[in-house]
């Protein structure tokens, strides 16, 4: 999966050879599959970064409906190409019907909280909303996502499973998946994480991927 999406972000010395992983798709997909089944669904993906590239073939692999829309036209169409997908002008988000939105660029992120990556009209009550952004935590986006009845997964989540999943890989034992987002909230909050680390091992959580 590393290789397809072209990006590594977790590197483990296995038997002394040196191995890439890409736990953002990991941690993206299982954030989605908490709240829906993604087989089939009609997915717009928002953004052509690395964080889109990784979770764009984590949907693809379930067998997702997939649009981009991007900012850069030229490096949407090379997610495009390689994924096998769809792209479209940001202009024509109010055509799309879409069972499941993922937000993978940067609008949103502080200092800019009260921008949104969407006009509000586009969202509408059932759908699934992830935004990767997890500063703030609950975004412009997921704040009118959850008003009108959607189904809402702040960036946090894919953050903590993403890390989760790099510190089974390191360690071989899977972590508290609840003290990782517990310590990710205080350190937003800029207090000091948690003590108590897991015996052989310790619970720095990597950032995610680049977002465009």
């Amino acid at each position: 999966m590393a290789k397809r999406i072209k990006a590594v972000n977790t590197v483990a010395n296995e038997g002394g050879k040196l191995v890439g992983y890409n736990t953002d798709c990991q941690g993206a997909l299982e954030a989605l599959e908490e709240k829906v089944d993604l087989k089939g669904k009609r997915v717009i993906l928002l953004g052509a970064g690395g964080a889109a590239r990784a979770i764009g073939f984590g949907l693809k692999e379930r067998g997702c409906q997939i649009v981009i829309l991007n900012r850069s036209p030229d490096r949407a169409r090379e997610l495009v190409k390689d994924l096998g997908c769809l792209q479209r002008p940001l202009s024509m988000i109010d055509d799309l019907e879409a069972d499941v939105i993922v937000n993978a660029t940067s609008l949103g992120m502080s200092p800019h909280e009260g921008e949104s990556p969407l006009p509000g009209n586009v969202l509408k009550e059932g759908m699934t909303v992830m935004d990767i952004v997890y500063r703030p935590v609950r975004t412009r986006l997921l704040r009118e996502a959850a008003e009108l009845g959607c189904r809402t997964i702040d960036g946090l989540e894919m953050l903590a499973r993403q890390g989760a999943a790099q510190i089974e890989i390191w360690t071989g034992r899977g972590p508290d998946l609840q003290e990782i987002r517990e310590d990710l909230l205080r350190a937003l909050k800029g207090e000091s994480p948690s003590a108590s680390l897991p015996a052989g091992g310790d619970r720095t959580v990597a950032p995610k991927g680049g977002m465009e």
